[in-house]
């Protein structure tokens, strides 16, 4: 039994009886974990108004056989220039989703706590699809489902600028060669969205006002469909309302 002070993300919050929130939380020292948060719901709560998804807070927690209370909650951030906006609005809350379906309950994970704040103030200062783009790659790269994209997969031979590379519907990417050795590979990849890829998933920053045109875009959209959907199995639910918008 004891009492916690931790910055966390919200990620989630539906009601709990009448008068309770139950939220999700990302905290960079105890992961995520779900919390309840007591007549919070009721019009003069002091909480209330903090419990928002995409808020970060600083929480008080109280903690008894492995469930959590927040005593008290503040406000951080609120993202509001996000928040005030549609399409910046759609970019965070596929964040979010990836945070809920990826993260371990539990499990302590600063790195990507850090990845996850830095790209939201990121989406504050501009509207740059690429801000998720390089949110995607890199948490795939974090857990090892990011592949080596600068060689051939089937005689690793480095590719060039001036190869005609395509690739598979598992993301394989295959030169002029071995491509006749394999007939699946039938998607044509711009070399330039590879190199964009590969950069995005160093430990460098993008420029703010670097955007790729809507073609390119697209390529690197569905490359990194590719190994999103592996690593979760199942489209997430965000992504079809931001391709439909």
């Amino acid at each position: 039994m004891r009492y916690l002070l931790t910055q966390a993300l919200i990620i989630k919050k539906h009601p709990s009886s009448e008068n309770d929130w139950y939220l999700t939380l990302f905290s960079p020292e105890l992961g995520k974990i779900g919390a309840l948060s007591r007549s919070s719901r009721k019009i003069l709560s002091r909480k209330g108004n903090h419990l928002d998804p995409l808020n970060l807070c600083t929480f008080q927690l109280y903690k008894k056989n492995d469930r959590y209370w927040i005593t008290d909650c503040k406000t951080e951030n609120p993202f509001l220039e996000i928040k005030n906006d549609l399409e910046r609005s759609l970019l965070a809350f596929t964040i979010l989703e990836l945070l809920q379906r990826t993260i371990q309950e539990g499990e302590e994970n600063e790195r990507l706590f850090t990845l996850t704040i830095h790209t939201l103030k990121q989406l504050c200062s501009a509207n740059n699809e690429l801000f998720l783009e390089e949110f995607k790659i890199k948490l795939l790269k974090a857990a090892g489902s990011w592949p080596d994209l600068t060689l051939c997969s089937a005689c690793q031979r480095r590719l060039q600028p001036t190869d005609t590379i395509l690739s598979d519907h598992d993301g394989r990417l295959y030169c002029a060669i071995c491509q006749q050795l394999h007939p699946s590979a039938t998607h044509e990849i711009n070399f330039q969205t590879i190199r964009l890829a590969n950069y995005l998933s160093l430990e460098k920053e993008i420029p703010p006002r670097l955007k790729l045109d809507r073609e390119n875009l697209f390529h690197l959209k569905k490359l990194t469909a590719v190994f999103l959907g592996q690593y979760l199995h199942q489209e997430l639910l965000s992504e079809k309302i931001l391709y439909m918008r």
